[in-house]
């Protein structure tokens, strides 16, 4: 796997997906990246730590997202669908940040980023 961190992952995930849709669509992109970066920062470390090295754990006062690779990401999907959106009065319409975060996740494992899929039912 690569030594990127969360953001620079979101950063190449943008890019590519900028050259392959509309603007306006690519505006709902940014605002699911920026909210599924928001959700990791908020449940990353609580729910990560534990399987942790001591010297990971060390970066416990950085944001998560800067802190570590996306490796395990696709496991905080439940908890953006299922918590943080509900938290967040979301301009984005649920079923769209059902998709999105489906197609970011099998990105992520075609990138070789993660070997972590998440169920669809």
């Amino acid at each position: 796997m690569d030594n990127k961190n969360c953001d620079m992952i979101f950063c190449e995930y943008l890019e590519e997906v900028s050259k392959l849709t509309s603007p306006a669509y690519f505006t709902i992109v940014v605002r699911f990246a920026i909210l599924y970066r928001e959700c990791i920062n908020k449940y990353g470390w609580a729910k990560f730590s534990p399987r942790m090295s001591q010297q990971d754990k060390a970066k416990e006062k950085e944001e998560y997202a800067v802190a570590n690779s996306a490796e395990f990401i696709p496991e905080l999907a439940n908890e953006f669908v299922l918590s943080f959106l509900s938290e967040h009065s979301c301009v984005l319409p649920v079923i769209e940040c059902i998709n999105l975060v489906t197609n970011f996740c099998e990105w992520l494992i075609n990138k070789g980023y993660t070997c972590v899929k998440i169920l669809k039912k």
